[in-house]
C-alpha cells in the first residue's frame, strides 16, 4: 500500500488509480481502491512473506534503503525490516516503531549471529542511507563497503555485517 501511495516515478500511481477507479478525494492506506490493487499484488509482495523468512531455513540478510529512493520508497523498506524483525544498524535515519515495541535496539560494530529467531540465530541487518536513492549500494561508498564485506564474509562461510 505504501508504494502505491508514495511512488511518483515513473508515474504517480495513486493519481493513476484515482482516474482508473473514479475515486473521489485523496487516497489513503485503507482506501478501497488501494486495498483492491494491493490484494492483486499481495502474492508477489515481499512484505507479505517477511514474517516467515526465518521460520523454516535460516537466512543471513542485509537490507539497504535510500531515503531518496523514488522507485521503492524508504517507508516500504522500513516496513519490510519491521515485518521480518531485521535489526537496524547505525547510523539510524528513521526509527522503526515495531523495533521499539519489540525492544530491538539499533546495533553497531561487527555483527555476527546478531539476530535471534525461534530456534536459531543469523547475521541480519537493515541499513538506511539519508542521501541514498534506489541505487544506494552503487552510489554510496559506505553502503557499498558494507555490502561487499557482507558478501565476501558469506562466501567465506562466516557472515558478518559491519555497521561502518
Amino acid at each position: 500500500s505504501l508504494t502505491l501511495l508514495e511512488r511518483k516515478n515513473p508515474i504517480d500511481i495513486a493519481e493513476a488509480l484515482k482516474g482508473w477507479g473514479g475515486a473521489q478525494g485523496p487516497l489513503f492506506a485503507s482506501h478501497p481502491m488501494i486495498s483492491l490493487v494491493q490484494h492483486a499484488f499481495e502474492p508477489s509482495d515481499p512484505i507479505s512473506s517477511a514474517p516467515l523468512w526465518q521460520t523454516q531455513a535460516p537466512h543471513h540478510l542485509l537490507i539497504t534503503s535510500g531515503l531518496l529512493d523514488q522507485q521503492t520508497p524508504a517507508s516500504t523498506a522500513d516496513a519490510l525490516a519491521m515485518a521480518a524483525l531485521v535489526p537496524q544498524i547505525e547510523p539510524i535515519a528513521n526509527d522503526l516503531w515495531r523495533h521499539e515495541l519489540e525492544s530491538l535496539p539499533p546495533q553497531s560494530g561487527r555483527l555476527v549471529n546478531n539476530a535471534s529467531y525461534p530456534n536459531h540465530r543469523v547475521t541480519a541487518a537493515y541499513r538506511q542511507s539519508r542521501g541514498g536513492d534506489h541505487f544506494v549500494i552503487f552510489n554510496s561508498t559506505p553502503i557499498r563497503r558494507i555490502v561487499l564485506r557482507f558478501f565476501t564474509s558469506c562466501a567465506a562461510g562466516e557472515p558478518v555485517v559491519t555497521s561502518r
